[in-house]
């Protein structure tokens, strides 16, 4: 291997040194393969093609973001089929069509712009979903009842209409 990747290595070992979460690196792409660890590396060497890293974490996982379906029969993270998610997420709730609304102080979901309020199908799409609240604001709960969505947390507008909080 030559001293251009060794050094680039190195780079990243360093980077994730300083990560004790993924918040670390906030734009990764979903189709990434970078590893994260859920605490410090402390060193690194290498042998070869591979590069061997030590440090404070006791896993080592793929990045999925603060929202990722699990498939219950294996246990496996549904990597490929799930949108990424961009800042946090506070609520989960079942759409009773098999998706998902999702309520926090997101920005982005997938390549959809979305501002604490996202709407996702059982196949992990981001769907239309015009909430039209302030940047600065978030979901922190959710509730469907006789198939209208009503939405609290912390905003002043919503759908475009001025409301205190509840919606």
């Amino acid at each position: 291997m030559n001293l251009l990747k060794i050094l680039c290595l190195t780079c990243i070992a360093a980077l994730l040194s300083f990560c004790s979460s993924a918040q670390c690196i906030p734009n990764v792409s979903h189709d990434s393969l970078r590893l994260i660890p859920n605490h410090g590396i402390t060193a690194t060497a290498q042998s070869g093609n591979v590069l061997y890293i030590g440090g404070n974490f006791s896993v080592i996982g793929r990045y999925t973001g603060p929202f990722i379906g699990v498939d219950i029969n294996t246990g496996k993270p549904l990597y490929d089929s799930w949108p990424m998610v961009r800042g946090k997420v506070n609520r989960i709730l079942p759409d009773d069509s098999g998706g998902w609304f999702i309520g926090g102080t997101f920005r982005k979901v997938g390549d959809s712009s979305r501002n604490g309020l996202a709407h996702i199908d059982a196949f992990g799409n981001v769907l239309p979903l015009n909430a039209n609240m302030a940047a600065n604001h978030y979901v922190n709960e959710m509730l469907i009842k006789d198939s209208i969505l009503y939405v609290a947390g912390v905003f002043n507008i919503f759908m475009g209409d001025s409301v205190s909080g509840l919606a």
